[in-house]
């Protein structure tokens, strides 16, 4: 009889140890898929980390790429010119010095301002028309106040299309040589000063004929240097 109870007895502990080994391989199983789960998830957020880093960069890349487009930009477009007061910029978009006065498609002008280059530039030439980085042309109608004040080169080409010379424009540079284009009617306005160079140079008038052309140098003798030779 007690080995019967005793039987039973080993039994029970057999079943109770057993279930207690189900009970816990359940729970380490649980514990492993918990695990797993939570890597997948840690991998998870990983990856959408990552993916939202490489989209702030590409936004990033993105702005400083329009930043620096907009920098180079003078405004304009193809077909439409810059706007006013812009000043016009090559295609590396390094400024030319030339500053929109008139932004109308097909009759679009600009101011000559002059650039540092420009004042250091043994020969400086203002042209009949320049073009800005899209390929709208404008016709140089003006030269700014001061614009080559100080300039240290020798020769100075004015285009027939400048109708207006800024105050002081050539204020004490050192040109020895102008030569000024104009249509035959001599269409020229001269600021106070404007071709009073530092010294005494030769000031040579082209395209006005006539009365037109005497007129026109009398006005340039009056705003040059005092020993200019204008002619």
């Amino acid at each position: 009889m007690k080995a019967a109870e005793d039987a039973k007895k080993a039994a029970e502990e057999a079943a109770k140890q057993a279930e207690e080994a189900a009970k816990k391989a359940e729970e380490e199983k649980k514990a492993a898929e918990e695990a797993k789960k939570a890597e997948e998830q840690k991998k998870a957020e990983e990856k959408k980390a990552e993916e939202q880093k490489q989209a702030e960069e590409q936004k990033k890349a993105e702005e400083q790429k329009a930043a620096e487009e907009a920098a180079k930009s003078d405004g304009s477009t193809a077909g439409t010119p810059a706007p006013v007061g812009n000043e016009l910029k090559d295609a590396n978009g390094t400024t030319t010095g030339y500053v929109v006065t008139n932004a109308t498609a097909g009759a679009a002008e600009v101011e000559f301002k002059g650039t540092a280059t420009d004042k250091a530039s043994a020969t400086v030439t203002i042209p009949e028309e320049v073009k800005d980085r899209s390929g709208n042309v404008y016709k140089v109608t003006s030269i700014a106040p001061e614009a080559l004040k100080g300039a240290t080169g020798k020769t100075l080409n004015i285009g027939k299309n400048i109708k207006k010379i800024g105050k002081n424009a050539c204020k004490n540079a050192k040109f020895k040589k102008i030569n000024i284009k104009t249509d035959k009617k001599g269409t020229l306005k001269i600021g106070k000063g404007a071709l009073k160079t530092k010294k005494k140079a030769t000031i040579k008038v082209k395209g006005a004929k006539g009365e037109n052309k005497t007129k026109l140098i009398n006005k340039i003798k009056k705003q040059a240097h005092k020993n200019s030779t204008v002619k």
